[in-house]
C-alpha cells in the first residue's frame, strides 16, 4: 500500500510539473500575470483574515470585561456555529457529509 500512494504522489508531481512548464512556454506574460493575481488574492484573504481573527478576539475580551464568561463564551461559540453551518449549507453545499446529517 505505501508504494502505491508514493508511486501515485510521484506520477502526479510529475505531470503538474510538466503541465507547469507546458504553460510557461505557451504564455509566459500570461501565467506570469495570473500567478502575480494569484498571490495578490492570497495575501490579501490572509491579511483580512487575520484582521477579522484580531478584532473578534479584542471584542470578545471587551465584552468578557464587561459581562460575565458564562454568558459571552457560549454566545460567541453558538453564533460561530451558525455561521459556519450557513456557509456550508448555503455557500458550499458540496463540503456537506451526507451521511451524517439529513438536512
Amino acid at each position: 500500500m505505501p508504494n502505491f500512494i508514493k508511486d501515485n504522489i510521484q506520477k502526479t508531481s510529475n505531470n503538474s510539473s510538466r503541465s507547469i512548464k507546458k504553460l510557461l512556454k505557451q504564455r509566459s506574460l500570461v501565467v506570469a500575470f495570473s500567478l502575480l493575481l494569484t498571490g495578490l488574492g492570497a495575501s490579501i484573504t490572509s491579511i483580512s483574515f487575520k484582521t477579522g481573527i484580531y478584532f473578534i478576539n479584542n471584542w470578545r475580551l471587551a465584552l468578557l470585561d464587561q459581562f460575565p464568561s458564562i454568558a459571552v463564551l457560549p454566545i460567541f461559540g453558538a453564533l460561530g456555529g451558525a455561521v459556519a453551518g450557513y456557509l456550508i449549507k448555503n455557500i458550499a453545499p458540496e463540503a456537506h457529509i451526507r451521511n451524517y446529517c439529513d438536512w
